[in-house]
């Protein structure tokens, strides 16, 4: 009994809001959304289009062994004990590097 109370004050305060309200704080959140997706979008990325920075763990195919490496600096590069590689050439799971080595499947676009 007390749960449907609470919840009908919930639902009557939003209905008591003001739509203009609403509205301005949608449009400032898709204004905030576009701003940081602008920032994202100048990253560097990984042969899977993860973006990446320093620090990040990624994983790459070298002789024929899966290895995980660690994006440094400005992450155009990755370094592991004894590899680097660009980061565009290193995918964001141990996953996608597998499917990577295998190449594209007949019947299968580049895309999935």
């Amino acid at each position: 009994m007390v749960r449907r109370r609470k919840e009908h004050e919930c639902t009557k305060k939003l209905s008591n809001l003001d739509e203009n309200c609403l509205r301005r704080q949608l449009a400032q959140a898709c204004e905030e959304n576009a701003r940081l997706q602008t920032i994202v979008d100048k990253l560097p990325k990984t042969g899977d289009g993860v973006p990446v920075v320093s620090g990040d763990k990624v994983y790459v195919l070298a002789d024929g062994v899966i290895h995980s490496m660690v994006v440094e600096g400005s992450g155009q590069t990755a370094r592991g004990p004894t590899y680097s590689h660009v980061t565009y050439h290193c995918y964001s799971t141990r996953e996608a590097a597998r499917e990577a080595a295998r190449g594209p499947r007949p019947g299968r676009s580049e895309a999935g």
